[in-house]
């Protein structure tokens, strides 16, 4: 079995929840759920991509600059300068909520969640625990309520510790709990995140606020509170506030808001500034010498403060949606564009950019005819071997699905309460009216064109469109799907961990599998069929004894679409990651 990464681009394809300058200010460390990456500031070119074990829940660098500590389900050590894990722990726990390093270089604190089943249901063991950083031995342990935030005050003597809209302080050599106070005590709110100033006077305290209607839940705002942590008084609140940092010389509070950051002078509680966006900011971080302020959002802003410009910019990745196999490339289309990977030269292309999201796509590799609807009511015809788009025909609605005739003379293209066929020589068009609904996919059996769709928003139904005829009706629940190549099967996954394989014709289950979470289907033939879950591997299946032949382990993050070449030798899968994967095997 051969695994190869194809495409990972320099961005990251979620939220940059983490960002922090080595000490020196020379590397910039970002962090979303999927990946780790470290940028030369100077620059802002990438200098390696690390990806997470999982989901990743916090990271902090030592104090020397050499090692990254990263909290997933393992609490991971990754080498500053290549990005590669040298060590890790692993021990009674299901995974790590926050970490933090000692200002004194020697300990680290970490917070820690195990799950476990009792006779009234599942528990959560929550320990704050106190880590020697060369041995990784366990010096105390506390339990604690729930997972939360995490810090040292600047002398490494204090730990604080919030959780709910409880700030409690440990002495950090003993771990005996010394002050523990509430804020907001009236309100329905809870802690998120804390920053403590360097004079270790004041804390930043990340708060959500739940506002409440009929006893319902109507909105959730995110502010920031400034308390002194002697007198335990809300100094002063912040509103519409998603993250906040003191600045190295402990004068400035720099808030990261929806479209800009605002920097307030902390002794007079007034603003400075303001740096205008079309960002959220969800991260920030300064550098050593406070003269730059790296902002996170989808993507990353170096700000130079003296300027109050920005130095670089890294713009988010686009996963993939889709990907298809081609005999000397492949083909991956995201929410807006359309992309060509040679295998020869390993170079990636852009081909087109689509006005409105692509919602559905179909290829054909014999012709190297790709279609893709829109939600702006277009079926955009790109031809893939000479890289250009050869026609956009307009539709009556958005376009939900897509689906090539076996003899290569019509697309069909599935809109809200029709379908368009169209003529692929002389792209003409005729309509065929369906119900009160988008087919969420479809493909041709023989003389017979076939369709499925969600009913009502719930029910998932399989039609024979030709004949009026519904085939089966597999209920709710229902997160992937796929026709077979010739049309006579159609594997359907629902969230409770099936995938269903039935007969187009008769509606009869052929297979019953067990599959976590199916998030994304696809047949080799008529036996072999692959499984991409949420959870981010990929499980190829025969069909006819529900047999698993193989488990990929693909993406962090799930699956969002799978591939196989027409050789059979491998297969490509596309995920939320930003990431596309190659398997080679024989099967």
């Amino acid at each position: 079995m051969k695994i190869e990464e194809l495409i990972q681009s320099a961005g990251h394809p979620s939220w940059v929840k983490h960002l922090g300058f080595t000490p020196d200010g020379r590397k910039l460390i970002s962090a979303c759920n999927s990946f780790t990456k470290c940028w030369d500031v100077g620059t802002g070119e990438l200098l390696w991509t690390s990806r997470n074990k999982t989901w990743l829940y916090d990271i902090d660098i030592t104090l020397d600059g050499r090692l990254i500590l990263r909290a997933d389900e393992v609490l991971d050590f990754v080498d500053t300068e290549s990005g590669k894990s040298i060590d890790f722990v692993m021990e009674n726990f299901d995974f790590v909520e926050d970490v933090k390093v000692n200002p004194d270089g020697k300990t680290f604190a970490v917070i820690t969640r195990k799950e476990i089943r009792t006779e009234k249901g599942i528990e959560f063991l929550n320990r704050l625990q106190l880590r020697d950083l060369k041995t990784k031995e366990i010096l105390w342990k506390q339990k604690v309520e729930c997972g939360g935030d995490v810090t040292f005050t600047p002398d490494g003597k204090r730990i604080i510790y919030a959780e709910g809209k409880t700030i409690k302080i440990f002495d950090a050599e003993t771990g005996k709990e010394i002050k523990s106070f509430s804020i907001h005590e009236n309100s329905k709110c809870s802690l998120f995140s804390i920053d403590i100033s360097p004079d270790g006077k004041f804390l930043l305290c990340g708060m959500i606020f739940y506002h409440m209607e009929d006893k319902k839940l109507s909105k959730r705002e995110k502010k920031v509170c400034l308390i002194d942590i002697e007198t335990e008084e809300v100094l002063k609140t912040f509103d519409s506030s998603i993250s906040a940092v003191f600045s190295p010389d402990g004068r400035v509070i720099a808030l990261g808001k929806v479209g800009e950051i605002i920097f307030v002078d902390l002794e007079t509680l007034e603003e400075i500034k303001r740096l205008k966006s079309s960002l959220s900011y969800k991260s920030l971080s300064f550098s050593p010498d406070g003269k730059y302020l790296a902002a996170g959002s989808l993507g990353i802003e170096l700000w130079n403060l003296d300027k109050d410009e920005i130095v670089w910019k890294i713009e988010p990745a686009e996963p993939g949606k889709f990907v298809f196999c081609s005999k000397n490339s492949f083909t991956l289309v995201t929410d807006t564009k359309i992309f060509r990977y040679s295998f020869e030269n390993g170079s990636l292309k852009e081909i087109t950019e689509t006005d409105g999201f692509i919602e559905s796509a179909a290829f054909d590799s014999k012709t190297g005819l790709l279609a893709c609807g829109t939600e702006d009511k277009k079926v955009v015809i790109v031809d893939i071997n000479k890289e250009e788009v050869i026609k956009e025909i307009l539709c009556p609605t958005f376009v939900g699905s897509l689906a090539f005739s076996k003899d290569r003379t019509t697309l069909a293209a599935g809109c809200f309460g029709t379908i368009v066929l169209i003529d692929i020589k002389t792209w003409k068009t005729s309509e065929i009216p369906i119900g009160d609904f988008c087919l969420s996919a479809m493909t041709f059996r023989d003389n017979s064109l076939l369709g499925c769709y969600f009913y009502k928003n719930s029910e998932f139904i399989l039609e024979n469109i030709t004949n009026s005829k519904r085939v089966k009706d597999f209920g709710g629940k229902v997160s992937s799907f796929a026709f077979s190549c010739d049309g006579k099967l159609l594997a359907v996954g629902k969230i409770t961990g099936e995938v269903e394989v039935v007969d187009t014709e008769t509606g009869l289950i052929e297979s019953s599998l067990k599959v976590k979470e199916p998030s994304a289907l696809k047949f080799l033939s008529h036996n072999l069929l692959a499984c991409g879950t949420f959870e981010g591997n990929v499980l190829v299946f025969k069909v006819e004894n529900s047999d698993l032949i193989l488990k990929l382990p693909a993406h962090v993050g799930s699956v969002s679409s799978i591939d196989f070449s027409s050789d059979g030798n491998y297969l490509l899968s596309a995920g939320s990651d930003g990431t596309v994967v190659k398997y080679g095997f024989t099967l």
